[in-house]
């Protein structure tokens, strides 16, 4: 059942990384966009008060559950694990979360344009 539950984190982290990064992109997906990442800031800044800047809540979840099953070798980022073993390197931290904030901020300023875009469409034609 844990691995089960491992393999499903690993799934929906990468459907959350992937929605933050694109679905603002499109209009028919902006919406999804909007609650994903708004719920990647709530946890990164809201919990991220009580527990550290960054705090992802699937991720201390998914820690939950590799540590269960004997993984104690993960990193504090989701992201890093991502990229060292996909490409068997022992990733820079400092560098795969100046990356990620980065990457984060280029789609909350897309989805924030896009969502103003809407806005004025909507008011034009309205």
């Amino acid at each position: 059942m844990l691995r089960a539950l491992d393999a499903i984190f690993h799934i929906v982290h990468l459907t959350v990384i992937l929605i933050n990064l694109t679905f603002w992109m499109s209009l028919r997906t902006l919406r999804i966009a909007q609650v994903t990442l708004g719920l990647t800031l709530l946890s990164w800044a809201g919990f991220g008060a009580w527990y550290g800047f960054g705090y992802c809540f699937l991720t201390d979840w998914h820690w939950q559950v590799k540590e269960r099953l004997g993984d104690t070798s993960v990193p504090p980022s989701y992201v890093k694990l991502v990229v060292n073993r996909t490409f068997g390197v022992d990733s820079d931290p400092a560098l795969i979360d100046e990356a990620t904030i980065a990457m984060l901020v280029v789609a909350l300023l897309g989805c924030l344009i896009q969502t103003v875009r809407q806005f004025l469409r909507h008011r034009r034609a309205g």
